[in-house]
């Protein structure tokens, strides 16, 4: 593949047989509901993970994607890179994303692939992305080490934490939309997996403070950048922020390629 092919504007570096980008129409799903970054993970090459937001809020793998290898991607045409579950991860920090981040109000959204049904058993752990200013303004989600074919969502705003636990998921071998949102002015935080919203919605949020400062907190793959750990055992493709609790109709068009 090319490194300067027509991209048809995506910027990343390669081209698809009608010289379009691969998963150029998915992508364009995303970016016409205004996300403030947007990451579709897929580079075949390098360390720079690609925003189609703004460029200054381009990502850096913690090693090259080729040796890292990559694998077929969520259907739309395009790969996705493979995390070792022990050092892989992806440093989105930015003081443009901080900037932008809205603590108060926003979604986030990453599509996931565990590396095999043993992962998703008892014991393992793992971060597709987390947001965090310090523990006790932070939210994430997670493959918890104490429970089997489930997902842990976590929203902490001022010391004040909402989690649930998604219930033991039908397809855990497949890709999973994955998009946990919260609002403080409507007190709700919920959380969607395939585009069905699962678990019950949490109410009584605390009032996020501080701002982003560094990419420690700022991870895909993995819950810490300096010390990685919980790192993921899969593949992660498209993850992508808002400043906006999306609606469950927009999640569930997200959730189709």
């Amino acid at each position: 593949m090319g490194t300067t092919s027509s991209t048809g504007g995506w910027g990343w570096g390669f081209a698809g047989s009608d010289g379009s980008a691969p998963g150029a129409s998915y992508a364009a799903k995303v970016l016409s509901t205004s996300p403030i970054a947007y990451w579709p993970l897929r580079e075949t090459s390098g360390t720079t993970a690609t925003c189609l937001v703004n460029s200054a809020q381009n990502g850096t793998y913690a090693r090259n994607v080729s040796t890292m290898t990559t694998g077929t991607g969520i259907g739309d045409g395009g790969t996705a890179p493979l995390f070792d579950g022990s050092s892989d991860r992806v440093a989105i920090y930015s003081a443009t994303l901080a900037s932008a981040f809205n603590g108060a109000e926003g979604t986030v959204m990453a599509w996931v692939k565990a590396s095999g049904a043993s992962w998703w058993e008892l014991g393992n752990e793992g971060t597709p992305v987390i947001i965090r200013v310090d523990g006790n303004n932070e939210l994430y989600f997670e493959k918890d080490d104490n429970v089997t074919d489930e997902l842990k969502f976590r929203y902490e705003a001022g010391g004040v934490q909402r989690g649930l636990l998604s219930g033991s998921l039908s397809t855990p071998l497949g890709w999973l939309c994955v998009v946990w949102t919260w609002s403080a002015t409507a007190d709700e935080a919920k959380a969607y997996v395939g585009g069905s919203q699962v678990s019950t919605t949490q109410t009584g949020l605390g009032v996020w403070a501080g701002s982003l400062t560094d990419n420690d907190g700022c991870m895909i793959g993995s819950d810490d950048g300096a010390a990685p750990s919980d790192v993921w055992s899969g593949y992660l493709a498209h993850v992508a922020l808002w400043s906006s609790a999306l609606s469950a109709a927009t999640i569930t068009t997200l959730a189709s390629v």
